[in-house]
């Protein structure tokens, strides 16, 4: 950091030639090693013949000793034996002459290898100062970045006795090449040298100060390590005076709030025992009451309890019984095919019953509809009468309030466990309302296709009011169009189910790896979802049958809980469909590889934010705000992350309903209401923040604190037409090609209006 500037090309043009160096190095070690492996292996075989030939030498002395005792012959023999002998030491002689060779020049080696190794020691620590000096760089950068200002950093210099002679820190220090506020203290700390040596802190100090005298006299004394003890020093009582008067407050109201709350539980209970069985005995006494009809306090106004049990049951489930025709799908020609095949090879007086039961079964499978919307309207209604009961023990509810567990242990009406506190506040729709709500939607589905097809606006109406909870399971499997996708698909099917097909084959073992990890994940206040619920299995389910159906795409972690808040409405197997439909026909190419479709999607949010909120995109420039740090977590997991029951049902009611412009509109008036025209507090806070991630984290806290009805009512005031959208959509799509040059083969009026099937 303290380099000179004019010296830093040659710096940086070093490594470039070391490495040259280096290369070449290390090819003369390894030819060296291949050479001194070649005659290692030599020298071993030559051994390994003189040990052989010593063997036969003791031999062949021993058959000269028998020869000579024996004939004359056999001494010839021997002196020509002796002459062979001479003539095979004269060549050993000549071996170990070039064994002697050989390591003289082993030993020359390994000289040069030594020599070689130092200089890479050398430039090991030449790039080493020069990572340091990278490091350097790269915080003043960050500095630049976090702080531009520099309202809040104090810059240590070291190193100042290793600058080059003729130059000095003078202006660094002094704070006139990055200016910082809280000031630039420069320090000389010990070396490795120093530090092997043990010298002491004090010798290492005075020398510090000496240098600083000598080098920097004019601000010496504002400089060195004692002088950046007592400023952190300083700065730190100076923190702690100015914090610790709001601590205190906030400390002192925290006492006093639990002190109340602690007030508020009563005197202890000494018999606890006795104290909770009074309560479930009540508990349940309330419970049955309300379901005979014997309660103190029936409710006059609309029908409750075991009343409006009986209504469903007889009114709302014979309706719908009462609106399926026994012959429906069943032709006279299916009936005689089904006796026939049932009588076998001979022809038979009287009608077999096994075909009767096959046509029976087949049209019974069609109540099942029916019957799981009427389990889920009772099911609700046994939740509404629990709820009651509740409220009207209040010692239960005072009792369960002695516990943070037992507060997150009551399940609302959708399945998600919170406070008793957050479950009497949550909005409630009276039970009249909620029965000709859903009763218009039952209608409407027994004309589905006339009512998409002539009467969309009104489906689009009821959309945005919000589709009955019993009934919204069904609303988007039809919205849609996944019903009748489902249908041609296991028409087509030799087994009669697509899902149970995928079911029984398997993906890649990583995709499977990576939907176990992410199944405890999803949810894990919801009823299904805990740990081992029941829940878990049929999102497995789900995901994989997915990710065979798809095997390019597979399986992407924001698809996780886009098929758990499916699973919390229907079936597993309709969830699969409504999934499908969501990845091909919704966000299409969202979860594909580079992400290109969200990016595409983030631009064009960047583009319409230009449109509708000026002030808005000029804050968003000024900082260098990428739009797909905000829009990826909203976009790809629909706004799950973000909005909890009921208001993230009601959103993706329009989404299913109109299409991907309901994302693109809820995300405008989000960053329109957090930088422009939103509550003046907030607008004034997203104006002075000077940091891009401070920004963004503003954006996404807004969006989790507006009032979800305010938000809803701008989404439709918002001056935005399909137009604009597919305009803006066009306009990235062909901005991003130009850039990355690469095609894309999305279209983009099917995603903003998607088509619905009759």
């Amino acid at each position: 950091m303290c380099r000179p500037r004019e010296n830093t090309s040659i710096i940086q043009s070093q490594p470039k030639d070391l490495n040259v160096i280096v290369n070449d190095l290390q090819d003369l070690i390894k030819q060296k090693e291949t050479s001194y492996t070649e005659e290692k292996r030599k020298r071993e075989t030559f051994e390994k013949k003189l040990q052989e030939t010593c063997s036969s030498l003791e031999e062949e002395k021993q058959k000269r000793e028998t020869f000579e005792k024996t004939s004359a012959e056999e001494k010839q023999k021997r002196e020509e034996f002796e002459k062979k002998l001479e003539e095979t030491c004269s060549s050993l002689e000549e071996e170990k002459q070039k064994r002697e060779e050989f390591e003289k020049k082993l030993e020359e080696t390994c000289s040069s290898l030594e020599e070689e190794k130092q200089k890479r020691e050398t430039f090991e620590k030449t790039c080493s100062s020069l990572a340091e000096e990278v490091k350097d760089l790269r915080a003043c950068l960050q500095l630049l970045i976090d702080d531009a200002g520099g309202q809040r950093t104090l810059v240590v210099l070291t190193k100042l006795d290793l600058m080059d002679r003729g130059t000095d820190a003078y202006d660094v220090l002094c704070g006139r090449v990055i200016p910082v506020k809280l000031g630039i203290i420069g320090v000389v700390n010990r070396s490795q040298e120093d530090i092997h040596k043990k010298k002491p802190i004090d010798d290492a100090l005075r020398y510090e100060s000496v240098f600083l005298q000598k080098t920097y006299p004019s601000i010496a004394n504002r400089n060195g390590t004692s002088f950046l003890a007592k400023t952190l020093n300083r700065l730190l009582m100076y923190h702690i005076r100015d914090c610790l008067p709001s601590l205190k407050t906030r400390i002192n109201q925290m006492v006093s709030h639990f002190q109340t709350l602690i007030n508020s539980f009563g005197e202890p209970i000494e018999d606890k025992g006795r104290l909770l069985l009074q309560i479930i005995t009540k508990f349940a006494s309330n419970y049955c009451a309300t379901i005979e009809g014997t309660a103190k306090n029936i409710e006059v106004s609309e029908l409750c309890g075991g009343a409006r049990i009986c209504y469903i049951f007889h009114e709302t489930f014979a309706h719908a019984l009462d609106s399926i025709h026994p012959l429906d799908n069943l032709s006279t020609f299916d009936i005689l095919t089904a006796i026939r095949n049932a009588t076998g090879s001979k022809p038979a007086l009287f009608v077999p019953e096994i075909s009767f039961e096959l046509l029976v079964k087949r049209q019974i499978k069609r109540l099942e509809d029916p019957s799981l919307r009427c389990v889920e309207l009772v099911h609700e209604e046994l939740q509404r009468i629990i709820q009651h009961c509740g409220a009207q023990n209040k010692t239960m509810v005072n009792y369960s309030l002695n516990s943070e567990q037992q507060r997150d242990e009551v399940p609302n009406i959708y399945g998600f466990f919170v406070s008793p506190n957050e479950l009497e506040t949550e909005e409630s729709v009276k039970a009249s309302v909620a029965r000709r709500r859903e009763q218009k939607w039952l209608d409407m589905f027994a004309r589905w296709s006339a009512f998409i097809e002539s009467r969309f606006d009104k489906v689009k109406t009821r959309c945005r009011k919000g589709i009955p909870p019993s009934v919204r399971g069904q609303g988007w499997y039809h919205l849609s169009a996944a019903k009748y996708r489902h249908e041609n698909a296991d028409r087509n099917c030799p087994t009669g189910s697509v899902f149970n097909l995928y079911l029984a084959q398997t993906p890649a073992l990583n995709v499977l790896e990576d939907i176990k990890k992410d199944l405890a994940r999803s949810f894990p206040d919801h009823e299904i979802f805990r740990d081992n619920g029941c829940g878990q299995e049929s999102l497995f389910d789900v995901l994989k049958a997915y990710a065979v159906h798809d095997p390019a795409v597979g399986y992407c972690q924001a698809q996780a809980p886009i098929a758990a808040i499916l699973l919390m409405h229907l079936p597993p197997e309709q969830a699969f469909w409504v999934f499908v439909q969501i990845n091909e026909e919704y966000v299409k190419g969202y979860f594909s590889d580079g992400l290109m479709a969200v990016k595409e999607d983030a631009l064009a949010t960047e583009l319409l934010i230009q449109r509708v909120s000026q002030r808005g995109y000029r804050l968003l420039r000024k900082l260098d705000v990428d739009p797909i740090l905000y829009t990826l977590d909203w976009y790809m997991t629909l706004f799950s992350r973000t909005y909890r029951a009921p208001q993230l049902f009601r959103i993706w009611d329009m989404f299913f309903c109109e299409g991907v412009k309901v994302l693109f509109r809820l995300a405008l008036v989000i960053v329109r209401e957090t930088l422009d025209v939103g509550p003046p507090d907030i607008v004034t806070k997203a104006h002075k923040c000077d940091n891009p991630m401070d920004l963004i984290a503003l954006i996404k806290q807004t969006a989790k604190t507006l009032p979800f009805d305010v938000l809803l009512m701008k989404m439709d005031k918002l001056p935005l037409t399909d137009i604009d959208l597919a305009q803006a959509c066009g306009q990235a799509r062909q901005q991003l090609n130009s850039d990355l040059n690469t095609t894309n083969s999305r279209k983009t009026s099917s995603r903003i209006q998607p088509n619905k099937h009759k």
